[in-house]
């Protein structure tokens, strides 16, 4: 049977981009504030090779803004989600629940991860 820490790194790994829209959600990050999280939150250390990708991927799609946080050397990229983000995000957590009252009579998953 699978430990609860290895069930946690699952979900949270497996629901990653709905977790790091709903952390961004409540206020722009950079990609290691999202590590640290995790890891506090959840017990689950992402690597940088996870977590940094994801964001381009993100960006990419319109759910986040990056803007770099010096605009005279390379620092730290602060990420935002956007409106069309918070659109996904919403669905994303409707779609969620509506699978898993088809697993219970009830929603057993809230929408406040942050």
């Amino acid at each position: 049977m699978e430990s609860i820490s290895s069930l946690n790194e699952r979900i949270v790994k497996s629901f990653l981009d709905l977790y790091t829209l709903q952390l961004l959600s409540g206020s722009p990050r950079w990609g290691f504030d999202i590590i640290v999280e995790a890891k506090k939150k959840f017990g689950v250390i992402l690597s940088p090779g996870a977590i940094y990708p994801l964001l381009y991927a993100l960006e990419e799609s319109g759910y986040i803004t990056g803007t770099w946080d010096s605009p005279v050397r390379r620092g730290k990229k602060i990420y935002q989600i956007t409106p069309k983000g918070r659109e996904y995000l919403d669905a994303a957590w409707k779609a969620v629940n509506l699978t898993l009252e088809g697993l219970h009579s009830k929603p057993v998953l809230k929408t406040e991860l942050a």
